[in-house]
């Protein structure tokens, strides 16, 4: 029961907030102190959870876009695309240094 959720969650929630409208619309740059899910194939942990992470720099392009980010995560820091990258709504209370990193999402 416990992988039916997850795998339904993982398929119906977490594509909401990983949506692409590819120029359509503006979207929220990446900001230093964002909560990210890694959505890289190659980072997926074995028990099939995405690993979160805290965004420590972002890589602007010429077009002042943010095009990549350095995310660390309990496991270490990775530079990755922005596509391979999912925000995670924070209430507006809560403080960035407050969340920890080492938490996963399946």
């Amino acid at each position: 029961m416990r992988d039916r959720f997850w795998s339904r969650w993982s398929r119906e929630y977490l594509n909401t907030l990983h949506q692409r409208h590819r120029w359509t619309q503006p979207r929220q740059n990446l900001q230093v102190g964002d909560l990210v899910v890694l959505l890289d194939s190659t980072l997926l942990r074995p028990d099939g959870r995405w690993p979160l992470g805290r965004v420590i720099s972002v890589h602007p392009g010429k077009d002042g876009l943010v095009r990549t980010a350095t995310v660390k995560t309990s496991t270490g820091t990775y530079q990755l695309s922005v596509t391979n990258l999912s925000i995670l709504p924070l209430p507006e209370s809560q403080d960035a240094s407050s969340t920890a990193t080492d938490s996963t999402v399946p």
